[in-house]
């Protein structure tokens, strides 16, 4: 497939070139005489039987790390740090095998190299590469029943049919969302959010689809999203609610006129989210998100606003009059009843909290 003319770099970004990037990217890739439904099926398989591509593994630092893949031209090497899921390893593959057809693709590198500034021309592959494994791992036959607004079901039933992680499931429909709003010019633009979260109701990843409702951060502890889960847990799977907490932001504030459609991925362990606006052509409705402290012997409720610090670690709000936030108390000695350091007596005895607290 020829590559679109786009008028300036940034038009790259636009979903339908992205897809005429990926798919002139799986046409370069067919003519190195890679079987593309084969591809989908057994990434590993058969990028390990590439003549000139050698794959190596490494684990993940004991830190943590975000990264979770690289790729080194010369010579061609695809580098994958083991994640917990073969899903997510698979989606690196494929991501990484992208950034080789980029390389090595003349009519893509002859783009790729007058995109300036570095850093944005960084973006856009990455964007292209995203794309790229997440439309290998689900074919269009598998996306094809999408709503134009997928339901939260829709997602873990395509999920559960494909290779895919579960992120890459939101990535493909995030994005085949975003084409189709684009090209329905005649309709109203649709806006919604996409998020994977635990059961406790911690955000994972999230995706964005419209410009008139952000996702929830990564890392933040949504109350409604807990009280969806539980609710689905509690029922067949599935459970819908209009938010009262709202979506709460790291700036403090929550937007409260939001529908969560959410059921469980079929693994048990997370949970599919689309929020949407609760009324089309309302007003947003915001307000400043409440807290109460979580120690027990402080009680204290507060607003969560700019004067108020945020916990790096678990990026939950401290409560201003005894600085807790919702980080598990450490097991440093520590009483976990009123917060104080328990003595050197208390410890030679293997008390984890004091008997009595003062």
């Amino acid at each position: 497939m020829t590559l679109p003319a786009v008028p300036k770099p940034d038009a790259w970004r636009h979903p339908a070139n992205l897809d005429a990037a990926v798919q002139h990217l799986l046409g370069f890739a067919t003519s190195e005489g890679i079987d593309i439904a084969e591809l989908s099926k057994d990434p590993y398989g058969v990028l390990e039987a590439h003549p000139t591509i050698t794959i190596r593994h490494s684990l993940p630092p004991s830190a943590g790390c975000s990264v979770f893949g690289h790729y080194t031209p010369k010579p061609p090497t695809i580098h994958v740090v083991h994640s917990a899921t073969v899903g997510r390893d698979e989606f690196t593959l494929l991501h990484e095998y992208a950034h080789h057809l980029q390389k090595h693709d003349i009519e893509w590198a002859d783009i790729e190299w007058r995109i300036e500034p570095e850093p944005f021309r960084r973006r856009i592959t990455e964007d292209v590469a995203d794309t790229f494994a997440s439309t290998v791992l689900i074919p269009e036959q598998l996306a094809a029943d999408l709503s134009r607004i997928p339901t939260s079901r829709q997602i873990a039933d395509m999920h559960i049919a494909s290779h895919a992680s579960r992120q890459a499931a939101i990535v493909r429909v995030a994005k085949r969302a975003q084409r189709h709003t684009l090209d329905a010019a005649s309709l109203p633009t649709e806006h919604f959010f996409i998020t994977l979260a635990g059961l406790d109701g911690t955000v994972v990843f999230s995706q964005m689809v419209g410009d008139d409702l952000f996702p929830p951060p990564r890392g933040s502890h949504q109350p409604d999203i807990a009280t969806a889960a539980t609710r689905a847990v509690e029922g067949d799977g599935h459970a819908s609610l209009v938010t009262s907490h709202g979506i709460i932001y790291g700036s403090g504030r929550a937007r409260s006129d939001i529908r969560l459609d959410t059921h469980i991925a079929h693994d048990g362990d997370y949970l599919f989210v689309i929020g949407t606006r609760e009324h089309r052509y309302g007003n947003a409705q915001w307000h400043t998100a409440a807290y109460l402290c979580a120690s027990p012997v402080c009680d204290t409720e507060f607003a969560h606003d700019d004067t108020v610090a945020t916990c790096r670690k678990c990026l939950q709000p401290k409560c201003p009059t005894c600085r807790t936030c919702q980080c598990p108390p450490a097991a440093n000695g520590v009483c976990p009843k009123c917060q104080q350091v328990l003595t050197a007596a208390d410890k030679s005895a293997g008390r984890t909290e004091h008997d009595e607290c003062w």
